[in-house]
């Protein structure tokens, strides 16, 4: 018998940005000094690596792979309440598994790490 592939959704939520800087509240004189930072190649210019996130892998689900990674295409990198709405009227049988995981996600996130929805 030939292996099943098998489809394993995971739906991170992570934290909004707390606030944003105004560029002209900074002088620019200082530029020149920090003109170095951008060429070297051991400069870590990763500002996501303290962001929150919450995790949720719904595994063993009943489908093919390929139809639910046309469902994630379609709600990866927007909001909460945007994909919540994508997928509520999205007319594919695998949105429902993808809501429930992130409807999870955002559970968990709410509940370990008070985030808000």
């Amino acid at each position: 018998a030939k292996p099943v592939r098998r489809a394993v959704v995971a739906v991170k939520a992570e934290a909004a940005e707390a606030a944003v800087v105004d560029a002209d509240e900074y002088d620019d004189d200082d530029d020149e000094e920090f003109e170095e930072d951008e060429d070297d190649e051991y400069y870590d210019d990763d500002k996501d690596g303290d962001r929150l996130e919450a995790v949720c892998k719904a595994r063993f689900l009943i489908g093919s792979p390929y139809k639910f990674r046309r469902v994630l295409f379609q709600i990866r990198g927007k909001s909460y309440r945007e994909a919540l709405m994508l997928l509520e009227f999205l007319p594919w049988r695998a949105c429902k598994p993808v809501l429930k995981a992130l409807q999870s996600a955002a559970a968990n996130a709410q509940n370990h790490f008070n985030m808000d929805k």
